[in-house]
């Protein structure tokens, strides 16, 4: 289960249409720094 969360996180950060939408947003960085948040912490589980 954690790869396929790994996986699905990996797809977001990489070619989403999410990842996209929050690049047009002054958001944008901090929306990757939760995107890699939750990405360490699904690593060390």
């Amino acid at each position: 289960m954690l790869s396929l969360a790994q996986e699905a996180i990996k797809l977001i950060k990489n070619s989403s249409e999410l990842k996209e939408l929050w690049e047009e947003t002054e958001d944008y960085n901090n929306w990757l720094q939760v995107v890699n948040d939750l990405e360490i912490r699904i690593q060390s589980k």
